[in-house]
């Protein structure tokens, strides 16, 4: 480590080096860096298959192009709007105590934003809100990746465009 950076920064960094393979699942994330449609991506499959490496390497590059990544461990709030919305508050560091306050605060950045929630499955009790209501009226420079065990659930694949 030459330079002061945290250690979290070398790893990620060293992870984004040595990752090999899954470039074609890399280049389809890398493409919601150029369009705003679909507004959503899907990672899924079994424990162990290499799902968190992609989304390192996925992040080291989105940041490399100077994307803004808003990493939410879904582990770690409750299923909830208002759980949902602490969370992505802490994570931009801003109270959202409204979706329309994390439209606005998202539509202010200037660059790429792309959240990713990882362990999605854990969040199905607000899949609908999330679908129906909050992705919806995201502003077009937010990208959404839903990651985790379980395939995405038929209502999202049904969505023209998603």
């Amino acid at each position: 480590m030459a330079d002061a950076g945290t250690v979290r920064d070398y790893l990620a960094h060293h992870a984004a080096q040595t990752f090999v393979g899954r470039s074609k699942e890399l280049a389809f994330l890398s493409n919601a860096l150029e369009t705003p449609v679909p507004p959503v991506s899907f990672v899924h499959g079994i424990a162990g298959i290499g799902k968190s490496r992609l989304l390192e390497a996925f992040t080291a590059q989105a940041r490399a192009r100077n994307a803004v990544v808003l990493f939410l461990d879904c582990r770690q709030f409750e299923p909830t709007p208002f759980g949902f919305l602490g969370q992505l508050g802490s994570v931009v560091g801003q109270d959202l105590p409204s979706a329309g306050e994390a439209y606005e605060q998202l539509g202010q950045i200037s660059q790429r934003v792309v959240i990713i929630l990882d362990n999605y499955e854990v969040l199905r009790l607000l899949d609908t809100w999330l679908r129906q209501d909050f992705v919806p009226e995201l502003p077009q420079n937010v990208h959404v990746i839903l990651c985790g065990r379980e395939a995405p659930l038929a209502a999202w694949l049904r969505t023209p465009d998603w």
